[in-house]
């Protein structure tokens, strides 16, 4: 069989074992040849640990570590010479933005091994499966990964100096622009390039050697060219390592998440098998749920005003939704609810806000200075952030308790002339403050009552007496408003010793008293 029968079968055969994503055809009629992006099988997690060195005393500046499951494909670039596979190799490059130029050059010396065993025979898949499967142990990667980053010029140049990579390709000795790249990817050893950098998502790129690596000590021939590249790309190295960290996170981020989406699950609501696509998964306990279940959990704590710290619904989980897994699921009315009491909940914790007293308002407002006006954004009113009041400056708060009902009914029911002397007086915008004010509190305490831990007005609208705060969460009695307890609340209606003894439904509309009306 001819050289170029093998190599057309070889490519044809690695696109029918990988997929579009793993394996490319980049033959063009001169050049036969391909990129495999080789993903690395990994039984556990492995931790990326990313040290920061300072100068020569190498004193720890900084150390960032984070667990993957995933690591970016190592890439092969390939194509075939004239004589593959009777005479020689393929000519390759190795990329990988997590190896550093010493790992690489191990990698290639491991694959020009496996050829000189196979010599005369298609190489690329015995390649492939050795990247996959054994290049970690290979390296001596087993469940940590440090990357090292140099924070001295010193440093970085003396590793340099030390170290020259002279390549003989096919066509002749290299040019002196070949031999900057060579130096400049010797220099960075595993930082980035800066081409790398304008574009995340295809950041792994640090050309090595194509196949023969002869390591050498420099001389004076080739020392100016090492200062050339030294001075190039020294200063960069650690804001690179920063951009790699963000990679390496955010790529196993994306393939965790297109993982989840192929599997299956079982939903532990509904006890129903769901693909990943039709479920969801809380984070950090990794509990997963079908989206039908977990949106009726959400619409259910949204319509109980329960928004706050909304947790795993596995028992003792403390795991909680994020904003935007709850936005996802949720109708638009329900997260509007839901991010209007979550906001209101948040408000109600800082010192300097208070809310407009206006009842058609009620919009969050700044304190001033000194803690005694505020301005309402939305409609504008200056108050007293004591008496809630017009804003009346050093002078006291006008309106006590039973003036403002005495002012409320007077000028309610005054005629024209009292009106216009009552408006002089107290002034008309303070009068019809004054009147809204006091029909929201009249409404208020007619029509609501007060939460036992937090104050808060509740109305209750429909339903049984055991209520729940939609501001806090307590549970208490409507009838004798006495705080229930969270774990057992309808007891209280159980217990023949409470005077509220079998009342839980007391008050409401009974079923023969309702057909008495036809």
């Amino acid at each position: 069989m001819s050289d170029e029968v093998c190599q057309t079968d070889e490519l044809g055969a690695l696109h029918s074992i990988f997929t579009d994503e793993e394996f490319k055809n980049i033959s063009d009629g001169k050049v036969i040849g391909g990129q495999l992006f080789i993903n690395i099988t990994t039984a556990n997690n492995i931790k990326i640990v990313i040290r920061n060195v300072k100068g020569d005393a190498g004193k720890l500046l900084e150390e960032l570590s984070f667990d993957v499951k995933y690591l970016p494909p190592i890439e092969v670039e390939f194509n075939y010479p004239f004589d593959y596979p009777s005479k020689n190799p393929p000519n390759f490059i190795l990329s990988c933005p997590w190896l550093t130029y010493k790992q690489l050059t191990s990698l290639c010396e491991k694959l020009n091994q496996l050829w000189e065993r196979n010599e005369g025979s298609e190489i690329m898949f015995t390649w492939a499966q050795f990247l996959k499967e054994d290049s970690l142990s290979f390296l001596g990667i087993t469940d940590c990964l440090e990357l090292n980053c140099y924070g001295s010029d010193k440093n970085v140049k003396d590793q340099c100096m030390n170290t020259v990579v002279d390549i003989n390709f096919d066509k002749g000795e290299n040019d002196l622009e070949d031999k900057h790249k060579i130096f400049e990817s010797a220099l960075s050893n595993n930082f980035l390039s800066e081409r790398n950098l304008n574009d995340i998502s295809n950041m792994p790129i640090s050309n090595l050697p194509i196949s023969n690596l002869n390591i050498t000590r420099p001389n004076e021939n080739n020392e100016i060219e090492i200062e050339n590249a030294f001075k190039h790309c020294i200063g960069e190295s650690q804001e690179h390592q920063k951009y790699l960290h963000l990679f390496l996170q955010n790529f196993n981020r994306e393939k965790m998440k297109m993982e989840f989406l192929k599997n299956v699950y079982t939903c532990y609501i509904c006890f129903m098998d769901k693909l990943g696509q039709e479920s969801i998964q809380f984070h950090p306990c990794e509990h997963v749920f079908c989206r039908l279940c977990i949106t009726e959990f959400f619409e259910i704590k949204i319509r109980e005003g329960a928004v706050h710290n909304i947790t795993c619904p596995e028992p003792k989980c403390t795991s909680e939704a994020i904003p935007s897994q709850v936005q996802e699921l949720v109708s638009p009315q329900s997260f509007t609810r839901y991010d209007s009491i979550l906001l209101e909940t948040t408000l109600d914790t800082m010192k300097d806000i208070i809310y407009c007293p206006r009842a058609k308002c009620r919009y969050p407002s700044t304190k001033d200075e000194d803690g005694s006006m505020a301005r309402c954004p939305i409609c504008e009113y200056t108050f007293c952030v004591q008496c809630k009041m017009v804003y009346h400056g050093v002078e006291p708060c006008k309106f006590k308790a039973a003036e403002k009902k005495i002012i409320y009914e007077k000028y309610q029911t005054a005629d024209g002339k009292t009106r216009h002397e009552m408006e002089l007086k107290y002034g008309k915008k303070a009068l019809f403050d004054l009147l809204e004010t006091t029909l929201s509190e009249n409404w208020i305490i007619n029509n609501s009552k007060k939460c036992p831990n937090c104050n808060a007005a509740i109305e209750k609208s429909d339903g049984c007496n055991k209520m729940a705060c939609g501001k806090c969460g307590t549970f208490f009695c409507w009838l004798c408003e006495v705080r229930l307890d969270p774990t057992q609340p309808y007891k209280h209606f159980r217990d023949r010793s409470s005077r509220c003894f079998n009342q839980l439904f007391q008050g409401m509309m009974e079923d023969d008293q309702f057909d008495d009306h036809f």
